[in-house]
């Protein structure tokens, strides 16, 4: 039956744990509130993991369009298409990989026809010195956003591409992965940025080259660390080029990808929330812990060129990996006390943390944290509250069974480790005491029946203090006689000395009760105690009516027989031989031989132990 309850059980929290890795997976996993602690998690594990070093599959540099560009060319932005010009020949006539600009040019042929009319022609030069310019578009809600007709037309006629700048955010605004591909005019199919950028510069360095395989043509960015790429002010170039300096486009540039955009500082639109916000350092280069986005395509191409792809589990994936570790708790939880089960389910819940940060992650692969720790906790609260529900009930009948046996300090003890129960039976090596008031029934007919009974409340009141003081169970009165026994329920390696320890006790109590008896006048008690050790059959003994945790065997047999002799040999204690040996000489007694006793075959070694004086 016991066996059955606890199938139940296991099928019963097994079946919880599941349903709690569901929830955590689908609702927690999936809310608003678990997705946004999940991309946070996932943010600080780039803090975690640390920079990375510098690719020699991306060597790429920036030239900034900052404050100190700002400040050395007077003109508004829109109006730079000379300042380009003189740029993109100069790179390309030093042999730069590729130029890409991350900036729409604007129709300015109304106020500058000749720099407009510089930048195409410089476009031109730059297709046939093999030297690729990518170029940039948006895409926004009302239409597609190009670059003047006349640039336009020539960057195409010279072979270079146009690719969409869009950069891609999460709910919560952060860039953490890129769109590869889109819809551009016409709808077809075209690669973003960063994608166009290490499709031309493989294709130049004749280097192999794909993108990653994925049904939604995104990409999780591989974020190096802020101030990762070498960044040049376009303020240093354009004055590198008015001097003719071609030493300092060969130094910085020569063989590079060279990315031309917009590094502002705080307030500008094109800055950006990244996993890099974590960065202590990250203000260090641009004033703001927000990236720019000329930078954010910086990351994507490395991570492309460098095929140092971040992998998200599939949702299947994740379900089990929540599964897992609620099972693994709910293992934990039935193996171990309720108590330790809660400390154990922490080391693996900040352990499986541990292992998803520092070693999955720096690894290429993102595994969930909030919905396995939200399942494992889910997990660890309904199999605590079912083992409170179910082990409270158990301990309550245990209390109920042992309050009459035992006192409070054994019943904890049970409590503590009740699987050491064997309620169903076992046999154990128990010291077993019988203790009977000599001559009571002839003293208890003669006297009112209401003296009688308190008279043996007093003494038994009295005598069951002391054994329980002595860690032994009182199993059961017999009229006027008390059977004891040591080393049960708990296991007590001394129970032969701490029942004959209980023996002495409860000789010196009944000298103080004899004492209160004479000051009122009632007659003194005198009793007999017999002690043996054996083995017994312990456990629940009795009917479904009634029920008692008890000893019998021959072991209970010989201490009452021992108990009845204490009469012939005029000594109040009177222990076995047994009992005797398991003493250790701890305890002096003295030999009276051997005695055949009623029932068995084999005679008995007796010893009486000294009483107490009364007078101590």
């Amino acid at each position: 039956m016991k066996q059955r309850s606890k199938l139940w059980l296991r099928i019963l929290l097994y079946s919880i744990t599941i349903l709690a890795g569901l929830a955590a997976s689908e609702w927690i996993g999936r809310s608003a509130l678990g997705r946004w602690a999940e991309l946070r998690t996932y943010d600080l594990r780039f803090k975690l993991r640390g920079p990375l070093p510098p690719s020699p599959a991306a060597p790429l540099v920036i030239l900034a369009i900052d404050d100190e560009a700002f400040s050395h060319i007077p003109l508004p932005l829109m109006f730079w298409h000379g300042v380009f010009a003189r740029l993109v020949s100069r790179l390309a006539a030093n042999q730069a990989a590729l130029i890409a600009i991350d900036f729409i040019f604007a129709d300015i042929s109304k106020f500058d026809p000749e720099g407009q009319k510089a930048f195409s022609q410089v476009l031109l030069q730059a297709g046939e010195s093999g030297v690729p310019v990518i170029l940039a578009y948006q895409v926004r809600t009302s239409g597609v956003e190009h670059s003047a007709d006349a640039v336009r037309l020539a960057a195409l006629a010279a072979g270079h591409t146009f690719a969409f700048v869009n950069l891609t955010t999460d709910s919560d605004d952060f860039v953490r992965r890129q769109q590869l591909f889109g819809s551009g005019e016409g709808n077809q199919i075209e690669p973003g940025f960063a994608l166009a950028i290490a499709n031309a510069y493989a294709s130049k360095v004749r280097k192999p080259f794909s993108p990653p395989d994925s049904t939604d043509h995104m990409m999780l960015i591989n974020y190096r660390g802020p101030g990762h790429f070498s960044r040049i002010s376009l303020a240093r170039a354009v004055e590198a080029a008015d001097r003719g300096d071609e030493s300092f486009f060969q130094r910085h540039f020569q063989g590079r990808m060279v990315l031309i955009g917009r590094v502002g500082g705080p307030g500008d639109e094109d800055l950006h929330s990244t996993p890099q916000y974590f960065w202590e350092d990250a203000s260090s280069s641009t004033g703001t812990i927000r990236t720019p986005g000329v930078e954010i395509h910086a990351n994507a191409i490395t991570t492309l060129l460098e095929q140092s792809y971040l992998k998200e589990l599939a949702p299947g994936r994740q379900r089990a990996v929540v599964l897992i570790v609620s099972l693994l708790v709910a293992l934990l939880c039935l193996r171990f006390s309720p108590t330790l089960a809660p400390v154990l389910s922490s080391l693996v819940i900040v352990g499986y943390i541990s292992v998803a940060c520092l070693v999955l992650f720096p690894r290429g692969w993102w595994f969930p944290i909030v919905s396995p720790a939200a399942g494992a906790l889910l997990t660890l609260g309904a199999v605590e509250i079912i083992d409170f529900i179910v082990e409270g009930r158990e301990k309550r009948q245990l209390r109920e069974l042992f309050k009459r046996y035992v006192n409070d300090q054994v019943i904890e003890r049970i409590l503590q480790t009740p699987e050491a129960l064997a309620l169903r039976g076992e046999r154990k090596r128990v010291t077993i005491l019988f203790a009977d008031i000599r001559d009571y029934t002839s003293r208890s007919e003669a006297a009112p029946a209401e003296a009688v009974v308190g008279e043996l409340n007093c003494f038994f009141t009295a005598m069951v203090k002391v054994i329980q003081e002595h860690n032994g169970m009182v199993d059961k009165f017999i009229g006027d006689a008390i059977m004891a026994i040591f080393g049960a329920p708990v296991e007590d390696a001394d129970a032969a000395f701490h029942g004959v320890q209980a023996a002495l006790a409860m000789s010196a109590a009944l000298r103080q009760l004899n004492r209160e008896n004479a000051r009122r006048g009632a007659e003194p008690i005198s009793i007999g105690i017999g002690i043996h050790t054996g083995e017994a059959v312990i456990g629940n003994i009795g009917s479904a009516q009634k029920m008692e945790y008890t000893a019998i065997g021959d072991a209970v047999n010989v201490a009452s027989r021992i108990q009845g002799l204490t009469r012939n040999f005029d000594t109040e204690i009177l222990i076995s031989g047994e009992t005797f040996k398991a003493l250790g000489g701890r305890i002096p007694a003295t030999p009276l031989g051997e005695e055949h006793l009623k029932g068995r075959l084999q005679r008995v070694a007796l010893y009486a132990v000294a009483a107490p004086n009364p007078d101590a």
